[in-house]
């Protein structure tokens, strides 16, 4: 019974601790309402306003009116894009123009031992080809740019500590 007593006083404790950050939010508004988070320690590449460089990295701390990423300070109102990497459109696109080299070599060898000429005329290189156009189709989905504006896009920083219970007196 006092392991379970101590076990479950050691999650009490630990729970506000879980939540005591801050984060940074874009929200989406249009039809469909929409809220991207990024917590401390997500990799963000930002564009600010008036700077020609992106920052790109791992977002480290996050303040009330300004975060780090990677060591430099950036303002919250400075910020003129988010930049968000899609992972799985990359990926599949590299693997694809991946498939597409060693398919198009083997067949090229191929060709080369049997028919006696490398490119003998016929549909051989159709596959290589179509991982090829695979490849360059998801190309302009490996990344989204949110443009800053206070209308319809809308960057802030929300407090997810948690708060002590507000007794009013009548």
């Amino acid at each position: 019974m006092k392991a379970y007593f101590l076990v479950f006083t050691f999650f009490l404790l630990t729970a506000g601790s879980i939540f005591s950050q801050k984060i940074l939010v874009l929200d989406l508004a249009g039809m469909k309402s929409k809220r991207i988070k990024y917590p401390s320690g997500t990799y963000i590449s930002v564009k600010v306003i008036n700077d020609k460089v992106t920052y790109k990295g791992y977002l480290d701390v996050v303040t009330d009116t300004s975060f780090f990423i990677n060591g430099n300070l950036v303002m919250l109102d400075s910020v003129r894009a988010i930049i968000k990497y899609n992972r799985a459109p990359k990926a599949i696109s590299q693997q694809a123009f991946l498939v597409a080299g060693a398919t198009a070599i083997i067949v090229g060898i191929n060709n080369g031992v049997n028919k006696g000429s490398v490119f003998p005329g016929d549909n051989s290189y159709i596959i290589p080809l179509s991982f090829a156009g695979i490849g360059a189709i998801l190309m302009p989905f490996w990344k989204k740019t949110y443009r800053i504006d206070n209308e319809k896009r809308l960057l802030k920083i929300l407090d997810l500590t948690p708060m002590a219970p507000i007794n009013e007196s009548p």
